[in-house]
Parts: structure tokens; sequence; C-alpha cells
């Protein structure tokens, strides 16, 4: 296990690439970008703290935050979907907002507790970025065939699908304690840490390709 805490933690590390490329460009490119780099910080610094909790045996503390940046990341998704013009009327804003309230509310505090690791809020969030990054993407298609290989926006809706696709599958096997065997599991979590570098590293990407301020109003 103590090489598995490892190699985890190596690839964790991946989260400064799109960190430290997103600090560095913050000041250069539209403010149209800037909560998806606040939200990329955040995630980082999440990770990092919780390793090290972890890496100090204060493993309650480790699952306290991370239900905690569960609703912080739910907030986030609602934020930035809402920014980029998927969710047109505020009122479906508020409505996802409260429903993601009441939700970790009743999970975290009166069904459960906040020290045990909560699957049921995860999956929901999933699910509604998976649906509202399908829409993202089919509008910048549409929008950008020629520049879509390229577009922010296409590459970071692109990988949401992918990693929370997932992620509400991998979570769901938890939540329904499935009967499959310990190898399964193992595999199941191992293509989880993967998928979380490849995310790191399309994040990069996307942040590379983000055009400086002075460019912005070609594309939009």
């Amino acid at each position: 296990m103590k090489g598995l805490f490892i190699f985890t933690s190596i690839c964790s590390l991946t989260g400064f690439f799109p960190l430290i490329l997103g600090v560095k460009k913050i000041k250069l490119i539209n403010n149209f970008y800037h909560t998806f780099i606040i939200y990329i910080s955040i995630a980082c610094l999440t990770e990092v703290t919780g390793r090290l909790l972890l890496l100090l045996h204060k493993n309650e503390f480790a699952t306290i935050l991370s239900n905690i940046y569960v609703f912080v990341e739910g907030l986030f998704f609602l934020i930035l979907f809402l920014e980029w013009g998927i969710l047109k009327n505020k009122s479906t804003f508020y409505l996802l907002l409260i429903l993601l309230t009441v939700m970790w509310l009743t999970e975290n505090v009166i069904l459960n507790s906040i020290k045990n690791i909560n699957s049921s809020q995860i999956i929901i969030y999933s699910i509604f970025t998976v649906i509202l990054s399908t829409q993202l993407l089919q509008k910048r298609y549409f929008n950008n065939q020629s520049y879509f290989s390229k577009d922010p926006l296409a590459i970071i809706s692109t990988t949401f699908i992918i990693n929370y696709t997932y992620r509400a599958v991998f979570e769901s096997i938890y939540l329904f304690k499935l009967n499959f065997s310990n190898s399964f599991y193992f595999n199941a979590f191992l293509i989880f840490i993967i998928l979380n570098v490849f995310s790191n590293c399309t994040y990069t990407y996307a942040i590379h390709c983000m055009s400086q301020r002075k460019r912005l109003t070609s594309f939009y």
C-alpha cells in the first residue's frame, strides 16, 4: 500500500502543470477564463493538502477536506457553465445550486457524517457536468470547426465528459457496493488516477491555447 500511495502522490503532482501555467498566464488572458484558473488552483492545492494529511495519518481531516471540496467543485462548475453561456437562465443556476446545497447537507450532516466518504453528491454533479459539457462541446464545434482542436472550451469540455463520466460510474460502483473482486476495484482505482493525470495534461494544453486579451475578440 505504501508503493500505491507514493505512485498516486506522484500522479497528483501533475496538478501543478496547469496551476503553474495558469498563474503565469492569468494576467495575459481574458477574464473569461479566470474562474477556470481559480478552480484549477483550488483543485491542485486541495489535492496536495489532502495528501499531506494522509501522510501525517490525519485520515479523518483528509476525508472532511475531500467532502468540503466536493461541494466547492460543484459550485465552481455551475459558475463556469453560467459564464460560458450554457446555463443561460439564472433561475436554472440557482435551482441547481439549491439542489447541490440541500443534497450536500443531507448526505454530510443529516443522513451521514462529513467524516465519512460520501459518493451521492459526486455522482449527481458528475452527471450534470457531463450533460452541460456535452452541450458546450456541441456549441464550440459548430462555432469553431476550423479552430476546434485549439479551442480551450472544447478541450476542457471534452476532458470533463471523459473524466466525469468515469467518475460517476466509479463512485456508483463504490456506493452500491457491487460484488466485484478486489482486483477489479484496484484496477478501477488505477484508471481513476490515470484519468486525473490525463485531465491535468489536457487542462495544461487548454490553458496554453487560451488567447490573449487582444486576440479574444476574433473568436467570441
